[in-house]
Order: C-alpha cells, then sequence, then structure tokens
C-alpha cells in the first residue's frame, strides 16, 4: 500500500472477510452514529476509524512488526489480519487517491469472534528483531559476555576486597614521617584555623608522644635531614652555650630613633644562602633566639615538627650542617618561645595537647604539661612566661593553666575558666607580671584578667575589662617595653592599637586598614612588636604581585613605616614573621616552610 494513502473510503471496504486471511465484506448501515474514534496503523502511520459499540477494541494486541525492502502484508489493528499464505497479487483495497472518506461502518462480528481472528507471531517477531540486529552490536554482546568470563576466572571481585582491607590498614597504621618531604600537607585547614572537633578530626590519628623525657637521638627527625649531615646534630646543639647568648646592651635597636630604625631596615637583604626550608610543612609559628653573636631561628609546622637554623651574618654560603629538625609533636606546633633568662631553653605548644621544653645545651626534650587524652577539647593553645620558668598555657575549652617548670607534673596544675571556647593568644604585660589578656575567637573579645584575683577551677574570675570585636580576632599583644598599648589583629582588615593606662578600661587608641583575609592553606596574620620597641610592628602582607613584608609606626596613629621584599628570593606569603631582638634582622615563614632572614 502507498505512504500516501490517507483517509479510506467505505467503498474500498466492502468486502467479506473469508476465514482469516481475507476481508470480508462489512454491511454500511443506514443511519451512521457517531462512535469513539479508534486508531488504524497503515504502513507506519495512524488512521481514525468509527466502529461499532459491540465492537472493542484491545490495544494492548501486539502489533507485528513491518518488514522493508519486500512486499508489505496488509495486517488490521482490528484482528482482520491477511495471512502470510494470502494472495500476495491481490489487489489491494487501499489504493492511493481513495482516501477522502474515512469513516467506515465496522462488521457486527463479536468480540469472541474478532479475538479468535487475531493471531500474533512473538516467536517471528524476535526472530526478525534479531535478523535486524548489526554486526556492531553482536560484537558488541560477544565482548561484554568474554570479558565477564575473564573477570570471573580473574576473581576481581576477591581481589577488590583484598586491596581495599590492606589499604585501610595501612593509612591507619603509617607515620607522617613517609612524606615528610612533601611541601603540600593533605591536612585541609579552615580559612579561620578555628580548633573545633572537625578540625581535630582531619589532623589525623597519630598518637601523641607522652614520653616523659626524650634524648636527642628520639627527638630529632632523621627523616627530615639528610643522613650525611645527621652526624652534626649534637654539635649544633652543643654550639648553643648561655655563655654565647649573652645579651649586649649596647646593640639593643631601642637606642635608635625611629628615622635610624627605619635606615637599618631599608638597608636589609635578602641573600639566596638565606632562604632555606626549614620544616616540612606550613609554618604556624616562629621565635628568634635572643642571641646576639649569632641568628638562631626556631619554626614549628603544621605536621608538628620543630626546626632550628642557625645562620651566620657575616657568611657567604648556606650550610646545611646548621640545620636540624625535631619531631616529638604529632599535630601543629603552634607556639614557641625561648626562655627568659635561659635562652638556650625551647618551649613549644602543640595542638596535640602537650607542652615541652628542649634544653638545647643537655639535648634533653621535657615533658611539662599534657591534657587528659579522653576530655574533649583536650588540645593546648597558647604559653606565655610570666616569670622565669612559670608560664600561662591556654587549653581548648577555654581555660588557663598555671605551669611551673621547676616542680614535678605530676603534682598537680591550677587552673582557671577564661573562656567559652578555646582562646588564640595569651599576652603577659611586662611591667606588672601579673596581668594578662586573652583573645577568644568564639566570643569575638579580648579580655584583661588580674592572675591575683583568679580562683582555682572557677569561672570567669579576676576579669577586669573586655573589649568586643565583630569577627574573629587572631591575636592581642602588650607592648613589650611599657605594656601601655595593646596591639590586635582581627579578621575585620584592621590593625587596632588600645591606651591600656587603665587596664580596667581600655580605649581605642588608632587603627589602620590592612587585608587579613589569608584564606583555608595560609597562616592567620598576627601583627608583633619589635621585642625592644612601642613603636614599631611588622605584619605579613597579601599583596601582590609583588609579595612583602609591612612595618607600621605605632602612635596616636598607625602609619606605614616601610616594606621589606626582593624581586627574585621573596615570592610568597610570608604569614609568620617576627624581628630578632638585638640584631637588625627579620625573619619570614611561609606555608612551604621556608623561612627567609633580611639581614
Amino acid at each position: 500500500m502507498s505512504r500516501r494513502s490517507g483517509r479510506l473510503s467505505l467503498k474500498h471496504l466492502n468486502r467479506e472477510v473469508e476465514g482469516s486471511t481475507s476481508l470480508k465484506k462489512l454491511s454500511t448501515p443506514t443511519k451512521r452514529k457517531q462512535e469513539p474514534l479508534l486508531e488504524l496503523e497503515t504502513v507506519g502511520r495512524r488512521k481514525s476509524l468509527n466502529y461499532d459499540d459491540e465492537i472493542a477494541f484491545k490495544p494492548s494486541v501486539k502489533r507485528p512488526r513491518l518488514s522493508t525492502g519486500s512486499t508489505i502484508k496488509k495486517k488490521t489493528i482490528l484482528g482482520i489480519l491477511s495471512s502470510d499464505n494470502s494472495d500476495d497479487n491481490k489487489e489491494s483495497p487501499f489504493k492511493e487517491n481513495d482516501y477522502q472518506s474515512n469513516i467506515i461502518p465496522a462488521s457486527t462480528k463479536t468480540e469472541t469472534a474478532v479475538k479468535a481472528e487475531i493471531k500474533e507471531e512473538p516467536a517471528e517477531d524476535e526472530a526478525a528483531e534479531e535478523s535486524e540486529m548489526t554486526e556492531v552490536e553482536r560484537l558488541r554482546r560477544q565482548n561484554i559476555e568474554q570479558r565477564m568470563k575473564m573477570f570471573e576466572e580473574l576473581n576481581l571481585g576477591e581481589l577488590k576486597k583484598e586491596i581495599e582491607t590492606s589499604f585501610t590498614e595501612t593509612k591507619a597504621s603509617s607515620s607522617r614521617r613517609s612524606s615528610i618531604f612533601s611541601s603540600k600537607s593533605s591536612i585541609p585547614f579552615g580559612a579561620t584555623e578555628e580548633v573545633g572537633a572537625s578540625a581535630r578530626d582531619d589532623w589525623g590519628s597519630v598518637p601523641r608522644n607522652s614520653t616523659p623525657v626524650l634524648t636527642l637521638d628520639d627527638a630529632v627527625h632523621h627523616n627530615f635531614v639528610d643522613k650525611e649531615n645527621s652526624v652534626l646534630l649534637e654539635d649544633i646543639c652543643c654550639s648553643m652555650k648561655v655563655k654565647n647568648m649573652q645579651k649586649k646592651t649596647g646593640m639593643r635597636e631601642e637606642n635608635l630613633s625611629l628615622e635610624e630604625f627605619k635606615k637599618k631596615m631599608n638597608s636589609l637583604t635578602l641573600k639566596e644562602h638565606h632562604k632555606t626550608k626549614v620544616v616540612p610543612s606550613r609554618i604556624y609559628s616562629m621565635a628568634v633566639c635572643p642571641m646576639s653573636s649569632g641568628f638562631v631561628v626556631a619554626a614549628g609546622c603544621k605536621s608538628g615538627a620543630v626546626g632550628l637554623w642557625k645562620i651566620d651574618p657575616e657568611g657567604s654560603e648556606w650550610d646545611k650542617a646548621k640545620q636540624v629538625c625535631f619531631d616529638y609533636h604529632s599535630k601543629p606546633t603552634n607556639c614557641i618561645t625561648f626562655g627568659m633568662q635561659e635562652p638556650h631553653l625551647m618551649y613549644t605548644t602543640s595542638y596535640d595537647g602537650t607542652f615541652r621544653r628542649g634544653d638545647l645545651e643537655k639535648q634533653t626534650f621535657t615533658l611539662l604539661y599534657e591534657t587528659p587524652p579522653n576530655r574533649k577539647d583536650n588540645h593546648t593553645c597558647w604559653h606565655a612566661e610570666i616569670e622565669p620558668g612559670v608560664f600561662l598555657l591556654g587549653v581548648g575549652d577555654g581555660s588557663v593553666a598555671r605551669i611551673d617548670s621547676r616542680e614535678d607534673p605530676s603534682t598537680g596544675t591550677e587552673t582557671f575558666r577564661c573562656h567559652d571556647r578555646s582562646l588564640r593568644t595569651i599576652s603577659v604585660h611586662p611591667e606588672t607580671g601579673v596581668h594578662f589578656a586573652t583573645t577568644s575567637s568564639y566570643n569575638k573579645e579580648v579580655a584583661i584578667w588580674d592572675l591575683r584575683k583568679t580562683t582555682n577551677n572557677k569561672s570567669f574570675s579576676g576579669k577586669l575589662s573586655s573589649i568586643e570585636f565583630t569577627k574573629p580576632l587572631s591575636s592581642a599583644f602588650f607592648s613589650p617595653v611599657k605594656g601601655d598599648s595593646l596591639l590586635t589583629t582581627c579578621a575585620d582588615d584592621t590593625v587596632c592599637v588600645y591606651n591600656c593606662w587603665d587596664l580596667e578600661n581600655p580605649k581605642l587608641q588608632a587603627k589602620v586598614s590592612h587585608n587579613n583575609h589569608t584564606g583555608r592553606w595560609i597562616t592567620n596574620f598576627r601583627a608583633v612588636w619589635h621585642l625592644q620597641r612601642d613603636d614599631v610592628c611588622i605584619i605579613g602582607s597579601m599583596d601582590r604581585p609583588q609579595r612583602k613584608l609591612e612595618l607600621f609606626e605605632v602612635g596616636p596613629k598607625i602609619k606605614p613605616l616601610t616594606t621589606l621584599k626582593n624581586n627574585e628570593y621573596f615570592t610568597t606569603i610570608g604569614a609568620v614573621a617576627m624581628f630578632h631582638p638585638y640584631l637588625p634582622a627579620v625573619a619570614a615563614g611561609n606555608a612551604s616552610g621556608y623561612v627567609h632572614v633580611f639581614m
């Protein structure tokens, strides 16, 4: 039948159906009644027909497929199907031009008779479908079957389970030392460095080292220093004697005027051998040893390692033998200081909940305090020396512990509550020695306390005053000489100075805008004082493309003093910056564990 066949004429369907193979003549009713329209498929096109009520159309009947390339056998939807044995040469009742009239009367056959005439050929349909399958499809199915057989022979399912089990066990038992030379840490850390439960989980499950006393061989980081230089580690520590670290007041920078100090800072340069990788990963804390005969800088990193680097100011080449790294902390080392009167003593605080003292002369590392391992928020945050050998230590639950390094750690520790959550920094007033300031990121405040009025295990006792901010703070430090100013760094992109002549009523003295949004992978900026001056501070910078360190003049107003930069060797963000207390030199640490020294 032609594809142009449209609506069907009555006169071409007035033929009787003989058996199941021929069309029977259909009688035309005298009165045509409007009946629901049903669909008739003729050579891929749909037609609308009217039938009597007694004829029930069953759309569930499967329509046979029409093959192409040969004579098409006409099959109707009503079950009046032409048999494969019908005469192909018989004239088709469907003409090309006879489509003007498409409404035809239905046969008076009952539904049972129509159903009896329906013949389905599912087997022939499946055979036709199989014959129509392309060669590509057959090859594809064969390949799938071959691969499935190969997978079954290799037992890949069991092998996958064994690999997953082995990988899990290896990951749990491996140490961070296996990847110590990697400059990038795989542990993510929040942009604000909030010490929450999720952050502590990201630090890994490496247990803390609770050994009371560690020897040099136990504490040194063997994987970070080359084997040929490991024999010189003992000589490095022995060279740092107390007699070589005596202070010389004639070299103090506080004796210089601000203009003379500025000229000295502008004369500083960064040489190639004054830049080296001191610790394996991102630097969190840094301290400069107060010795006038040389330059020794200590840096603590995210993995917990603590590195020491001794620099010869008059040397012309980098000497790796004067570098050593210790590995007695299992989580970030966030605070490092040298002893107030004994500079050969190095104190370190880590988020793993331990506070240690390293005697570089005796080459021993003593555990002074550790938090209960099963207690919530058991990390330690910061420490400050209030008198020789006596420290205030910030704990993760917002409390402060008083630690006397001369006493036995097992005798107990006095603690008092200062904040609801973990604090950031502790700063002791340099003149009184009994007043100290704490910063809380959770409460967004700086609080000033009187140590004499604090009560053991009593919350918020001895509080003199507080300064509230709109966003979290990263630090607050008293000026190092007189203590009449408080320098704060806040996430609201400001560096502020508060007048603290009256500790119970501090007032804002000056502030300056500064980009403090370091992001996820850079340590938070902390503006710090020069240890011998109350009128100068230093902080890192996010400015680009030229990386630099910014120095500010602190007075009635905060004004830019100068910048330190080097186009060739200083190309990263120096997030942690520190003045040398007695020499015209500045050290800066970045997120890759490198320390740059301008001198």
